[in-house]
């Protein structure tokens, strides 16, 4: 292997990114349904709350590109020499609980504050998740590979490891 993988676990792409996206969904219709109904005014949660949803879901999946131009192309290596594999469920828990977090506090400080549009940014998110969804199912359609990514959090782009697997 070329690159190094400092001993971390991966997980198959598409399925892990799919169910991130559902888990996504789910919290995010749970934090405007709290929202709406905690609200003193419903009609202003929305009218608020989904235009940035689409604008700002819209402007991440354009700028999102550009900022990934510096990860690496998955490396291409065969079964044997793929890293440990993880489960799915012991890789999402973390980063649900930690989207859980974070979309209680945007409700908190949206009721709190009258100020909607950290609802409307949690509302967002399944969206540019569906886009990793299927930005990763077309880079496997098109190399003719599984792809696998390491599991935590990649604090710089070397440490968004990705691997396709024939």
């Amino acid at each position: 292997m070329t690159r190094a993988i400092r001993n971390r676990t991966v997980v198959q792409t598409v399925p892990a990114s799919h169910l991130y996206a559902v888990a996504a969904a789910l919290i995010a219709l749970l934090a405007l349904a709290v929202t709406i109904v905690f609200a003193q005014d419903r009609l202003v949660v929305i009218i608020t709350s989904v235009p940035v949803a689409i604008f700002w879901s819209g402007g991440m999946i354009l700028m999102l590109p550009r900022v990934a131009k510096n990860v690496a192309p998955p490396l291409w290596i065969s079964p044997d020499q793929l890293p440990p594999i993880s489960t799915i469920w012991k890789t999402m828990v973390p980063s649900v609980a930690l989207l859980a977090i974070f979309s209680a506090g945007a409700v908190a400080f949206s009721l709190s504050m009258h100020e909607y549009a950290p609802v409307g940014i949690v509302l967002g998110a399944p969206i540019v998740i569906w886009d990793s969804v299927r930005k990763s199912k077309r880079t496997e359609r098109e190399l003719l590979g599984i792809l696998w990514k390491t599991t935590g959090f990649a604090w710089t782009s070397k440490d968004r490891s990705r691997y396709l697997v024939r």
